[in-house]
């Protein structure tokens, strides 16, 4: 991970916590961020903001917020913040520029917390980065269904359990599905929890055993067979050849309404 916090105290707090889970790097610039993002041959598990810069303003952070989320996408972005409600014109310009979680001082920062809000950051990016890459592949109607899906993959595990999210029924995903020429909700809903499982692949260390638990699949064998079933792939195939990209290319041969929603769209 890589922290720019330009709080000794803060980054030291960061670095105890997350001892026994990854090494954390500071940084003493918005330049060094780039360029270790830039530099970095393993995969980055994120980046660690202060909500001001040296001056006590905003804009450059946010301006490196906005840069991280165009030109690594794939890369979580947590800010350290103090808690108070002074502080909330801050986390509000920061949440709007695409932070995907905040740490608080002090209430954060233990090795416990630590871990599940890099947790959750991981998977919103993950959701998010998906998210955007299929859309264009979809009615706008079925946008929901899909961030759903990515968003909360252990609750909304079932079409059933994302109907009843969403406020509809699932027949009506159903009647969304068949007018845009496209597989059942029950196979879209797989192809968005395996593109999860593809940028995860792509862009962490992650087990298939721990991606498995995560999402909510019974055993790693059956997120195994669900992956080879639908794509003739192995896991380490699609870490090693492209990861959601390749996904995506076999998601699109079952997609036949995709060039008419596409069109649509433009």
């Amino acid at each position: 991970m890589i922290a720019c916090t330009f709080d000794r105290v803060v980054t030291a707090r960061v670095v105890g916590g997350l001892r026994d889970r990854a090494t954390v790097r500071a940084a003493e610039s918005y330049d060094q961020v780039r360029q270790a993002l830039r530099a970095s041959r393993t995969p980055v598990g994120a980046v660690i903001v202060s909500p001001e810069d040296h001056g006590g303003g905003t804009a450059g952070v946010i301006a490196l917020i906005r840069h991280i989320r165009t030109d690594w996408p794939h890369v979580p972005i947590v800010a350290c913040c103090h808690p108070g409600n002074q502080y909330s014109s801050q986390i509000r310009a920061l949440s709007l520029a695409g932070v995907h979680e905040f740490l608080f001082v002090g209430v954060d920062d233990e090795a416990f917390a630590l871990k599940s809000l890099f947790d959750a950051a991981r998977q919103e990016c993950a959701a998010q980065a998906v998210l955007d890459q299929i859309k264009p592949m979809l009615p706008v109607r079925l946008h929901y269904f899909c961030e759903y899906a990515l968003s909360h993959p252990r609750e909304a595990a079932s079409v059933a359990a994302i109907a009843k999210l969403l406020g509809t029924h699932r027949t009506t995903i159903s009647r969304f599905c068949e007018q845009a020429q496209l597989p059942p909700p029950t196979e879209l809903l797989s192809w968005c929890r395996l593109l999860l499982v593809a940028h995860l692949l792509e862009h962490t260390n992650r087990t298939v055993e721990s991606m498995a638990h995560e999402l909510g699949y019974p055993t790693a064998t059956a997120l195994r067979n669900k992956i080879k079933r639908y794509t003739g792939l192995r896991a380490v195939e699609i870490r090693n050849r492209g990861g959601v990209r390749l996904l995506l290319d076999r998601m699109r041969a079952r997609f036949p309404g995709q060039a008419q929603v596409t069109a649509a769209a433009s």
